[in-house]
């Protein structure tokens, strides 16, 4: 693992390589992450199941255009990708089926700490 959630992300999708929960689904998704003035531009093509990412800024049938940081908790489980969007946090262009299919992929909240203090007990 990298210290970058994005790379480690994208690299993890590739090296799995097929996802039966994306097995209906065939498209493309390139994700513009900008980061301090420079964008970051990652492509994921899937063909019923199949996820294959390169870098770069060729076309797609959706781009998300989202703040590198922002997609950091997206992947990481601690930003919710959909309330993000609907925030208008996140700009999705083209198709936004698959990038709601995508979404599947993302982890969950990570769990919350257990409590550590004291029960106070009767």
């Amino acid at each position: 693992m990298t210290a970058d959630p994005a790379t480690d992300y994208f690299t993890g999708l590739a090296e799995h390589g097929r996802y039966p929960l994306l097995g209906a689904v065939t498209g493309t998704i390139r994700f513009d992450l900008g980061n301090h003035g420079r964008t970051e531009h990652w492509r994921v093509a899937i063909a019923r199941g199949h996820v294959d990412v390169s870098r770069g800024g060729e076309p797609a049938d959706c781009i998300v255009k989202v703040d590198k940081k922002l997609f950091d908790g997206m992947v990481t489980g601690t930003v919710n990708t959909m309330a993000a969007v609907l925030r208008g946090q996140v700009d999705v262009d083209g198709d936004l089926h698959l990038i709601t299919m995508l979404q599947r992929l993302f982890p969950g909240r990570p769990p919350l700490p257990e409590h550590t203090g004291r029960r106070h007990t009767k």
